[in-house]
């Protein structure tokens, strides 16, 4: 039963665009109008019923205007049906096979598309649903995507309630087809290699992403052997790459997309959006690998493709414009990530229009840009207008709210408005205590910049709760010896000495006592030099003591370039 309803797992990946005219000499389904006599000779498909059948490599080309976008890399070959219904109503058609990709069509008397589909049940099953009309006479086409040869089957039924186990069944279904493919095809083939994607898409929607990956190697190799430039491989690549960018194996994913790009710029040429959307992968992986200056060159490049297929203001090209502002800002380049920003703001507007929160992104970057410029004032106008959407969008006690006022709250501190800055963030921190609770490190955060406004403020004694709070969660949260916590341990330190707490003040500056790494004795590690970019850059000293720290930084100076 369950064969039956779930058939099989379809590709749900949007394969290239490429067009190739039809053979000369091959019969075509695609004309508008039915030749006179011809539904009459179609094999019957009716409600309630399952149809086997096969493609072969002289069936019919099916064709429609998106079929042939989407996927006309290959002509699509296929088999018609003649549809009829008793009662008019509500109908589903489903389409399956486990050694080809289906593709499924229905159309009305005189031809015209009703409706077409790859992969909408639950994102790998071919389903149209659509109104039927007792007495009509309905044409049903099922495709081979690619023109493989291969059984299949189709089923015309009532819609019913989704299985909410259908997607645990169709794992099962998945594992089973692809022993079955082994036994009939030991050797490898076309058919291993869907049956093993299909099955690698569902593992990776299970969560189960080791062996999501183990299958996606052999797919994509079965593939490479078989097919080689093939749209299908350049899919295999993109979905194993996929699959370590999830694990945060960038150094993995990235040579699985670029064996995409290679794929794609043989099919379609180096100017086609197929190509910008794996540019943009590439462009993804290089940057947390912190190889910025090939990142930009990639970006630039996606850009090019872009707006050289597409209006200059598509709405797809706002998202590599903010990538390329980011890269541009860590190589030093501000100019440049000012004007990326910018025009990336202004396509959204210009079709989102002045409000809308998907100009969100684009309007914190830009605003962190001038304010790390020294731009205050410029900044506060970006963050106050973001402030502005997120409080019509979300809700008052939204986290992403939060974030956005502390953006407009740290602006306001270096503006030396400390009033309107403290009620920012008294706001910010009660949003965090009730969405994450009252130990949590968003929490601590917020405690700590609230701090700093206080012991701006001359309030030392308030300032001190702040940090005191800050301190303790930080310490629970990412332990003692952890230099974000030495940041609040620092701030801490100087309210109490400010306030002639000194004796407080000299072991609350200081972590707990260490073993050096190199020469094995106890040193105890100042907070107060653990500052973000300090502790960043000078890690070493967090692991040696002061004198072996001090010969570290005078080799590392001393290193050949």
């Amino acid at each position: 039963m369950v064969g039956a309803i779930i058939l099989s797992v379809i590709c749900i990946l949007s394969q290239p665009r490429f067009e190739l005219p039809v053979e000369e000499g091959a019969s075509s389904a695609a004309s508008v109008g039915w030749p006179e006599g011809e539904s009459a000779s179609l094999p019957d498909l009716r409600p309630g019923e399952t149809a086997d059948d096969r493609i072969e490599n002289t069936s019919p080309v099916i064709e429609t205007e998106l079929l042939r976008t989407k996927y006309g890399f290959l002509p699509a070959r296929g088999n018609s049906y003649r549809l009829t219904v008793s009662e008019s109503g509500e109908y589903r058609v489903r389409a399956d096979s486990a050694i080809l990709r289906p593709y499924l069509i229905v159309r009305g008397g005189s031809g015209e598309v009703l409706a077409e589909d790859d992969f909408t049940h639950l994102q790998f099953l071919p389903e149209v649903v659509l109104q039927l009309d007792a007495g009509e006479v309905y044409r049903v086409e099922v495709a081979s995507i690619y023109g493989d040869p291969g059984p299949y089957r189709v089923a015309v039924d009532r819609p019913t309630r989704p299985d909410e186990d259908l997607p645990a069944a169709a794992l099962g279904y998945a594992e089973s087809a692809l022993a079955k493919v082994e036994e009939a095809q030991p050797d490898p083939s076309p058919a291993l290699g869907i049956a093993l994607h299909r099955l690698t898409f569902l593992l990776q929607q299970s969560g189960q992403l080791d062996p999501a990956i183990k299958v996606a190697r052999r797919a994509l190799a079965v593939r490479e052997e078989v097919l080689g430039n093939h749209p299908d491989t350049a899919t295999s690549a993109m979905m194993l790459g996929r699959q370590y960018q999830a694990k945060r194996s960038w150094a993995k994913a990235l040579p699985c997309f670029e064996r995409a790009l290679a794929i794609k710029e043989v099919i379609y040429g180096s100017t086609h959006i197929e190509v910008a959307d794996v540019l943009a992968k590439i462009a993804l992986a290089q940057y947390y690998l912190r190889d910025y200056d090939a990142g930009r060159a990639v970006l630039e490049r996606e850009i090019k493709v872009r707006d050289a297929v597409l209006d200059p203001d598509d709405l797809s090209i706002a998202m590599p414009l903010n990538s390329l502002g980011l890269v541009c800002k860590k190589l030093g380049d501000h100019e440049s990530a000012r004007r990326l920003y910018e025009r990336a703001i202004r396509v959204r507007e210009s079709h989102v229009g002045p409000e809308h929160p998907s100009l969100g992104t684009s309007l914190r970057n830009l605003g962190l840009l001038l304010e790390g410029r020294g731009e205050y004032a410029a900044a506060q106008v970006i963050f106050e207008r973001l402030v502005r959407i997120d409080e019509k969008a979300l809700d008052p006690e939204d986290p992403k709210l939060a974030s956005s006022l502390e953006c407009l709250a740290s602006t306001l501190m270096y503006l030396s408005d400390y009033a309107a800055a403290r009620q920012l963030v008294e706001r910010v921190l009660r949003i965090h205590e009730k969405a994450f609770g009252p130990d949590h490190p968003k929490t601590a955060f917020s405690a700590n910049l609230l701090g700093r406004i206080l012991d701006s403020q001359g309030d030392k004694a308030g300032a001190r709760l702040s940090y005191e709070r800050a301190v303790r969660i930080r310490e629970k949260t990412l332990g003692p010896d952890h230099f974000i916590t030495a940041m609040s341990m620092s701030n801490l330190a100087g309210v109490l000495h400010s306030l002639g707490d000194h004796g407080t003040a000299r072991p609350t500056a200081s972590f707990s006592p260490k073993d050096c790494r190199r020469c094995g004795s106890k040193y105890r590690r100042k907070a107060v030099a653990s500052r973000w970019s300090c502790a960043r850059k000078r890690r070493p000293s967090r692991d040696f003591c002061p004198a072996c720290s001090r010969d570290s930084s005078s080799r590392a100076q001393t290193r050949p370039t």
